[in-house]
C-alpha cells in the first residue's frame, strides 16, 4: 500500500540481503494488502468447483462415447 492508501505493484526486486521493511520504504509503501474470500464462502466455493469439474467431466465422456459409436473398429 501506498502512504496515501492505493495499492502498489508487487515488490519483487529487492535483494535478499536488504531488510523487506526497508525494502517498502525506500519505495514509498507502507505495508502489503490482500484479497480473500470469508470462510463464510468455503463451502459454497466448494460446491461450486465440484459441480464445474464433474460438468467438464461429464462433457468428456458424453464426447468420448459419441466419437467410439460413430467411428466403427
Amino acid at each position: 500500500m501506498t502512504t496515501d492508501g492505493r495499492r502498489a505493484r508487487e515488490v519483487t526486486d529487492c535483494l535478499p540481503q536488504d531488510s523487506y521493511a526497508q525494502c517498502l520504504k525506500s519505495r514509498g509503501l507502507t505495508g502489503r494488502w490482500a484479497e480473500y474470500h470469508p470462510v463464510s464462502h468455503f463451502w459454497s466455493l466448494q460446491w461450486t468447483a465440484t459441480a464445474l469439474c464433474l460438468a467438464v467431466g461429464m462433457a468428456f465422456v458424453a464426447l468420448s462415447v459419441w466419437r467410439m459409436r460413430r467411428h466403427p473398429a
